[in-house]
């Protein structure tokens, strides 16, 4: 394999979505792990589960990032919605940290008096 025949591979749009489908999945799956490692939980019990779903998402953020043709937009649509996954595992962190719960709908919405510090 050339270089030429490299360049013209760098700029398809297959090799693009490969690298996206692997990349936004594999970051999802280490944010997952590196969370549950944070909060001192074990990594095995569950592992299955939490990498199927850590999977899946980073799988549909990768088809809404290739939605766009141009490639600086699908860069751009790719960085910020893995930037927006990161501030959800941030956020999760901070509340368990804070609070020993996770973020649920049950924390987010209804503020009783056993979340309080």
């Amino acid at each position: 394999m050339t270089l030429a025949d490299f360049k013209s591979l760098k700029d398809s749009r297959i090799l693009r979505g490969v690298v996206l489908y692997a990349y936004i999945p594999l970051s999802v799956m280490y944010m997952e792990l590196l969370l549950r490692i944070l909060c001192g939980y074990r990594v095995v019990p569950g592992l299955h589960f939490a990498l199927l779903v850590s999977c899946t998402a980073g799988l549909i953020i990768s088809a809404v990032a290739l939605l766009f043709s141009r490639q600086k937009v699908c860069r751009c649509v790719a960085c910020i919605m893995t930037g927006l996954v990161c501030v959800v595992f941030t956020l999760e962190y901070f509340m368990y940290s804070t609070y020993k719960v996770f973020m649920s709908f049950d924390t987010i919405f209804i503020s009783e008096s056993r979340y309080t510090i």
